[in-house]
C-alpha cells in the first residue's frame, strides 16, 4: 500500500488515528539521559572540566591486536588510552545525531497531523520557550553549584577536611594535595629574553634571571613574558623501580629533553604543538631531568609526562606522571599565528590589495566563529539548533508546496542505497570539524554553518522517514550487525584521531578520520533504531515515565552534577564507584523534584504537556 508522501502540493488530510511511537520515545529519552552520563564521564578524563578528578584519570595499554590491525590499515595506534575518554567518544559520536533524527521524525508527524501553523506553535511552546526560560536559570544554577562545590572543596573547616571525619566509622578519606611537593626535586630554571628561531646552546648564553621553585613543576609562567623567550629547566626525578620509562614531550615552538646528561627527545624547530615520545631504561635512584625550550612568538606550550614502574605512586594512582604545567595563550592566538603563516606562505607574493580583502574575510569569519563558539546556551545549545531546524523544515514545506514537488520515493530512507547520499552529505560538514571524534560543540548565538548543515542531514532524514512503512520494516532490521561493525570502525577512527593530534591536520588524515566518524554515526543510529524497535515498541508505564522525565532531567542536571564533582573531586575512592554515585545521585534527586514539583505543575505542562496524577485505589 502506497504511503502518503512527506512533501505534497496540496494540504495533507487530517489523520484520524494517531499512532504512538513508543520505541522512538525511548530513543529520544536515551539520547537525553546519555547526556548526563557524558557529563559525568568528563570528570575523569578531561582536565579542563570544572569537576576534574586528577587521581581518576587512568590510562590502559592499547592491546597489541588493535595496534597491529591499525598498522595494517595504514594507521598508528596510541600506546595507551583512557577508558573514560573511550566511553565519552563512543557516546558523543552518535548521541546528538540520533536525537536530531528522532526530532525530525516527530516534526514531520506533527506537520502531518496538525498542519504547519500548529507545528510551529507546538515547537515554540516545547522548544523555544523552555530554551528562553531555562538558559539563564541554567547559568545561574551552574555557577551557583560550582561555587558551592568549590567552597566545600577549599574550606579548611569543611566537612570533608575535618580530622575527626577521616577517623569516623565508614568515612571516606579525602586527599589534600594542596601541600604536596612537586614531581621534580632540586628544581631550578633559567629564563632568556631573546627571540630564537631554533634551540641554541643555552650554556653559552647569560640568563635574564634564574630561580628555584618548590612546586617542582615545569611552568612557562615562570618566564613572566608572553612571547619571544627561552627557558631551561633542571631537576631530579625519583625512580623507585628499575624498568623502561616512556617520556612524552610536546611543545610550541621547539624543545629538547635530556636525561642523565644524554639527549632523549629532540622536538626542535618552529612549529605548532607537536608531541614526540621515546623510551629509556632507568635504574632506581634520582634521574636528572633537563628540558630546554624556546618560543619565537604567538602561542606557546610545553608538556612533559612520564610513565613507567612506580610512577602511579607519585601521581595518585595514574600510570602517567605529568611533570609540567602547560602554558599557552589560547586557541585564538594559535589560530591567528597559523593564519598569518599560511598567508605569508601562499599569498606573500600577491598584490597589495589582496591582503585587505583576506583580512576582511578573516574578520567576518572570526566574528561568526566567536559568535558560534561563545557559550551562550551552554548545554542547551541543541534547543537553539533545533529551533533553526524547525524553521528550515517549514520553509522547505512551503517551497515544496509552491513548486508542486513530487514526493520522495521510499528507497531514499529504506533501501541500502540510502548510504550513497547519507554518507557524502554528512561527510562534507564533518570535514570542517576538529574538536573531537564526532560533531563539534558550538554553543553561541550565531549558528555555525557546518554544524547547521551537519544536523540538517540527520533532521531531514528523520523527517523523510515519517509516512513510510518501509522505514519501520527495513531500517534497523539488522541492528546487531550494525553494532558489531561499529566497534572496529570506532577503534580504527580513534587511531586516526591519534594521528591527527600527533601530526596535525593533514588532508589525508582528516578525510579518513571523518569517513570513519560518519560511518560510525550512521551505524549506531540504525543499530539504536532497530534495537529500540525490538525491545521498546510496546507501551510501558515505566518507559513512558522515563521518557517524560528525561527532558527535565537533562535541562536541570548540570548544576547538581558539577557541584558534586567539584566537592568530591578529591574523594579518594576508585573512579568507577565515584562515577556511578555522581550519575545516580543526580538523577535520583532530580526525579524526586520531577515527581513532586514538576510533572503535574505548569513546568511539566510546558515541557511535556499536561499530566494528571493517577488516583490510588481506595
Amino acid at each position: 500500500m502506497e504511503q502518503p508522501p512527506l512533501i505534497e502540493s496540496t494540504p495533507a488530510p487530517p489523520v484520524l488515528e494517531k499512532k504512538r511511537y513508543h520505541d522512538l520515545d525511548a530513543l529520544r529519552a536515551s539520547a537525553m539521559l546519555l547526556g548526563i552520563v557524558l557529563h559525568g564521564i568528563l570528570a575523569f578524563g578531561e582536565p579542563t572540566w570544572a569537576g576534574y578528578s586528577p587521581q581518576s584519570d587512568i590510562h590502559w595499554d592499547v592491546p597489541a591486536v588493535i595496534a597491529n590491525a591499525a598498522a595494517a590499515g595504514g594507521a598508528e595506534a596510541p600506546d595507551t588510552f583512557s577508558p573514560y575518554n573511550l566511553c565519552f567518544t563512543a557516546i558523543h559520536g552518535f548521541r546528538m545525531p540520533l536525537f536530531f533524527v528522532v526530532s525530525g521524525f516527530f516534526t514531520a508527524m506533527l506537520w502531518r497531523t496538525r498542519g504547519i501553523k500548529e507545528l510551529l506553535k507546538h515547537r515554540a511552546k516545547r522548544i523555544l520557550l523552555p530554551m528562553v526560560i531555562f538558559t539563564p536559570i541554567a547559568w545561574i544554577t551552574i555557577l551557583g553549584g560550582m561555587g558551592i562545590g568549590a567552597s566545600v572543596l577549599f574550606d579548611d573547616k569543611g566537612v570533608f577536611d575535618k580530622p575527626e571525619d577521616s577517623k569516623s566509622e565508614g568515612a571516606l578519606p579525602l586527599k589534600n594535595d594542596s601541600k604536596l611537593e612537586g614531581p621534580l626535586k632540586k628544581f631550578k630554571y633559567q629564563v632568556y629574553y631573546q627571540r630564537f628561531n631554533a634551540l641554541p646552546d643555552f650554556d653559552r648564553l647569560k640568563p635574564e634571571f634564574s630561580g628555584e621553585s618548590e612546586e617542582g613543576t615545569i611552568d612557562l609562567g615562570l618566564a613572566k613574558r608572553k612571547e619571544g623567550f627561552g627557558m631551561v629547566f633542571d631537576g631530579e626525578l625519583e625512580i623507585k623501580e628499575a624498568g623502561e620509562f616512556n617520556f612524552r614531550l610536546g611543545s610550541d615552538d621547539g624543545s629538547r629533553l635530556i636525561i642523565n646528561g644524554k639527549e632523549l627527545i629532540d622536538n626542535g624547530g618552529m612549529h605548532a604543538v607537536e608531541y614526540k615520545k621515546e623510551s629509556l631504561k632507568l635504574e632506581p635512584g634520582m634521574a636528572s631531568i633537563r628540558v630546554e625550550y624556546f618560543d619565537s612568538g604567538g602561542a606557546q606550550g610545553l608538556s612533559l609526562s612520564v610513565s613507567g614502574p612506580g610512577m602511579d605512586e607519585l601521581s595518585s594512582g595514574s600510570d602517567e606522571l605529568l611533570l609540567s604545567k602547560e602554558g599557552g595563550k589560547g586557541e585564538g592566538e594559535e589560530f591567528m599565528k597559523e593564519a598569518s603563516a599560511w598567508y605569508e606562505e601562499n599569498l606573500g607574493g600577491a598584490p597589495g590589495w589582496v591582503k585587505p580583502i583576506v583580512i576582511i574575510i578573516g574578520i567576518i569569519g572570526g566574528i561568526f566563529f566567536a559568535g558560534g563558539i561563545f557559550p551562550a546556551f551552554h548545554h542547551l545549545w541543541f534547543l537553539y539548533y533545533l529551533v533553526w531546524m524547525v524553521i528550515g523544515f517549514a520553509l522547505v514545506v512551503w517551497i515544496a508546496k509552491k513548486r508542486k514537488m513530487k514526493p520522495w520515493p521510499a528507497w531514499v530512507v529504506a533501501s541500502p542505497l540510502r548510504w550513497l547520499w547519507l554518507v557524502p552529505l554528512t561527510l562534507v560538514p564533518q570535514l570542517c570539524f576538529w574538536q573531537s571524534f564526532g560533531p563539534d560543540t558550538f554553543t553561541g548565538i550565531i549558528p555555525w554553518p557546518p554544524k547547521v548543515l551537519y544536523y540538517a542531514v540527520f533532521f531531514g532524514f528523520g523527517a523523510l522517514c515519517y509516512g513510510h512503512d518501509e522505514f519501520e520494516e527495513k531500517v534497523g532490521r539488522y541492528w546487531y550487525l550494525c553494532f558489531l561493525v561499529a566497534i572496529p570502525v570506532l577503534l580504527f577512527g580513534l587511531c586516526w584521531l591519534h594521528m591527527r593530534k600527533t601530526y596535525g591536520f593533514k588532508p589525508e588524515i582528516q578525510v579518513v578520520l571523518s569517513l570513519c566518524i560518519v560511518m560510525y554515526t550512521w551505524l549506531m543510529i540504525f543499530g539504536c533504531i532497530g534495537f529500540s524497535r525490538v525491545f521498546f515498541s510496546r507501551q510501558s508505564k515505566v518507559i513512558r515515565y522515563i521518557s517524560d522525565s528525561s527532558y527535565w532531567l537533562y535541562l536541570a542536571h548540570l548544576a547538581p552534577l558539577m557541584c558534586l564533582q567539584i566537592m568530591l573531586s578529591r574523594w579518594d575512592i576508585p573512579s568507577f564507584p565515584k562515577f556511578i554515585f555522581y550519575c545516580v545521585f543526580t538523577i535520583g534527586i532530580l526525579l524526586l523534584i520531577y515527581e513532586f514539583v514538576v510533572r503535574y505543575t505548569f513546568i511539566g505542562t510546558l515541557l511535556n504537556g499536561k499530566r494528571t496524577r493517577e488516583k490510588s485505589p481506595a
